[in-house]
């Protein structure tokens, strides 16, 4: 029985082949398109088909992407339909080949699991989650590259690897769509390089491994090559043909070394899909989303000088969400040890192993993606590189660096959080002037006394669990000696906006308010010690943040009445 899904399983991943290539040649030439293409799908489609039905009663690491690779090349083969007949815009021609695409990559994953090549395979610390990151930014690399096909911003850019002389040009859309592919090329190279290096690390005996690891790394470098030479001549079909092929050949061997080497871990017991959803919007953290999103949207105000436009704002928006949950999820998976130790924190999600750590990781990295992508597609490209640079840094420099090692973890590390008014900002001018660093300063000189309030609150909790929270580190006196001093720069920072220009008399009578309330909370705590309740000033200053960035909203309607 097992060796007769097998054959059906590999079988199916052939017969996707064929259709893969079709997908490729047609976005590269809509008239090339026949129904005989769409036929291809069809071999697939019975082997699926037939595999889908003798897995239906199996566990869900085969019959999960048995019935995934069934449903997309049906779409597949619909879509194809739909476009022979004229029945589609020719934009869908991208979509039609990212279901080829994930179909044929569901059924290689189900034929490589099937059959057992991976068993006994040793994939190392993260190693199978390395080259499934790199998959999907290679992947990513692809859906880039069709949007460039399908706009027009082949030859938007000239030189290489500067795009018309500058790294993110400004004012050129196209140049920005082909800046964007650029990007997501560089990153898959450095994704893709120290998946090598790895290789070589940790499986010097893996023959498969190895050899797999350096035919990705040369089609990579191939691919590079004709992309470069892209810049500077017109390359003709045949050149796009195989910068396109190459692409895909790197993407499809990352596919298999991830089926070969990620093994993730049982996931938690099954629940409900209401359940399964809140544990999963639980890991983006969303009351924190929330207050960034309160500052981004008046940097926009600011920046436009009034309500830009609805779209805009629900652009930016949806990816700030996407990008801030996915650094949040990321630092719930890192930070899984800490948060079980933590009474606060130990019914988030992974405590409480309603999400198994390895489907937080896969899902922070590919929301933050997204978001990133969202970002770069609709709204700019300067927009979407400080979105990840959050991400990069909270991930990097705050959780894996700072938060473990240092009593300024928070200092440094809220530079993170001050990143979105600047998002907001260049979302509208494609730039960052100095009241969208004004902005960033206000909320990077907030966070301090915002979490040290918060710090001494679960002072025992951080003891335990070994980080070197300012309360731990220094004792509580000194922590409420900092709180103060910082609520006093915070407060002669958020006069600097009226100072520079960028807000009017209706922001700085309600700063100066809720400046001399904070300031009047920072030092009862100071001198009242352990008889003041620090909960009623972290509660205020999330209040203070609020309202100080709605009054920016508030005095920009005013001025503009004027």
């Amino acid at each position: 029985m097992e060796s007769y899904d097998q054959r059906l399983a590999a079988g199916a991943a052939l017969a996707s082949l064929p259709v893969l290539a079709a997908g490729a040649g047609v976005r590269l030439d809509l008239d090339t398109f026949s129904t005989f293409q769409s036929l291809l799908a069809v071999p697939g489609l019975v082997l699926l088909a037939a595999l889908s039905w003798r897995l239906r009663h199996n566990d869900n690491d085969r019959r999960v992407p048995a019935a995934a690779a069934l449903t997309l090349l049906a779409g597949h083969a619909t879509l194809g339909l739909l476009l022979t007949r004229g029945l589609l815009p020719s934009g869908f021609v991208t979509l039609y080949q990212a279901s080829a695409m994930l179909s044929f990559g569901a059924a290689m994953l189900l034929a490589v699991r099937l059959s057992g090549v991976a068993s006994g395979r040793e994939s190392g610390e993260g190693f199978g989650l390395l080259a499934a990151a790199a998959a999907v930014t290679v992947t990513a690399l692809l859906f880039t590259g069709a949007y460039v096909s399908g706009s027009g911003a082949g030859f938007a850019c000239t030189g290489w690897p500067l795009c018309n002389g500058a790294l993110f040009p400004a004012g050129d859309r196209l140049a920005d769509i082909n800046a964007l592919h650029r990007f997501m090329a560089a990153t898959s190279g450095v994704l893709i390089g120290v998946l090598l290096w790895r290789a070589y690390a940790g499986h010097r005996h893996d023959r498969a491994v190895i050899a797999l690891s350096l035919a990705i790394a040369a089609f990579y470098g191939a691919e590079v090559l004709a992309g470069a030479l892209w810049g500077w001549v017109d390359p003709g079909i045949s050149g796009r043909a195989l910068h396109l092929t190459l692409a895909t050949l790197v993407w499809a061997g990352l596919l298999l070394l991830t089926a070969l080497t990620f093994h993730p871990a049982p996931g938690p017991e099954q629940r409900g899909p209401l359940r399964t959803a809140a544990a999963y919007i639980n890991l983006m953290k969303p009351r924190i989303i929330e207050l960034l999103l309160v500052t981004t949207v008046p940097a926009m105000v600011l920046a436009e000088h009034g309500l830009p436009s609805l779209w805009l704002i629900l652009g930016t928006l949806i990816g700030g969400t996407l990008t801030a949950g996915g650094a949040n999820a990321i630092n719930c998976y890192i930070d899984r040890d800490i948060d079980q130790v933590m009474k606060r924190t130990s019914r988030r999600a992974l405590p409480s192993h309603r999400v198994s750590p390895e489907r937080a990781l896969t899902f922070g990295v590919a929301i933050g993606l997204a978001g990133f992508l969202e970002l770069a597609i609709l709204i700019n490209l300067l927009s979407a590189v400080l979105a990840v640079s959050a991400i990069l840094f909270y991930v990097f420099v705050y959780t894996m660096w700072l938060k473990r090692t240092t009593v300024q973890n928070i200092v440094i590390g809220g530079a993170a959080g001050a990143v979105p008014p600047m998002v907001g900002w260049a979302a509208v001018t494609g730039r960052v002037d100095l009241p969208a660093i004004v902005l960033f300063a206000i909320i990077f000189l907030w966070t301090p006394p915002h979490f040290w309030a918060l710090a001494l609150k679960y002072r025992a909790d951080y003891a335990a669990a070994g980080v070197p929270m300012l309360p731990v580190a220094r004792g509580e006196a000194e922590t409420r000696r900092q709180i103060f001093i910082y609520s006093l720069v915070l407060v002669a920072a958020s006069l600097l906006l009226y100072v520079t220009g960028g807000a009017g008399l209706v922001y700085l009578a309600v700063a100066l308010v809720l400046g001399a309330a904070l300031l009047r909370m920072a030092w009862q705590l100071l001198r009242r010690g352990d008889a003041f309740p620090v909960m009623k000033l972290f509660g205020y200053s999330i209040t203070y943040l609020a309202v100080l960035f709605g009054a920016m909203v508030a005095d920009q309607a005013a001025r503009s009445l004027v």
